[in-house]
C-alpha cells in the first residue's frame, strides 16, 4: 500500500494521523494470523502522529521512536472506542480493506 494515500478518518483518528500507527498494526496482526500480541517498533513519527498516538493512549509522546504494543491497542480499542474487533476492526476501519492473515 502506497503510504501516501489517503485514509478514512474515524472519531478516534483525527485527520488519519494515526495511519503510519495502524498499518505497522495491520502488517503485524496480518503476520500474527489476526492476533493482537507483540510490540513493534515505529520509528520517525510527526509531531502530529505521536500527539494522536498519545491521545489514544492516554500519555504524551516524545521521542520519534516507540514500540506499539498491539495487545494494549486492542484493550483501547475494545473498551474506550466499543469496536468489538477491537485493533484488528479499527485497523480495518481506517485502511478500508479487510486484514487477512498470512
Amino acid at each position: 500500500m502506497d503510504t501516501a494515500e489517503a485514509l478514512p478518518y474515524p472519531p478516534w483518528n483525527p485527520g488519519g494521523e494515526l495511519g503510519l500507527a495502524l498499518r505497522t498494526a495491520a502488517d503485524a496482526l496480518e503476520r500474527n494470523g489476526l492476533r493482537p500480541t507483540g510490540t513493534h517498533r515505529l520509528t520517525d513519527m510527526t509531531r502530529h502522529q505521536r500527539a494522536a498516538l498519545g491521545a489514544l493512549l492516554g500519555c504524551g509522546m516524545v521521542r520519534p521512536q516507540v514500540l506499539l504494543d498491539l495487545e494494549v491497542l486492542d484493550a483501547i480499542f475494545r473498551g474506550k472506542y466499543h469496536l468489538a474487533g477491537g485493533v484488528v476492526e479499527a485497523c480495518e476501519l481506517a485502511l478500508g480493506r479487510p486484514l487477512v492473515a498470512a
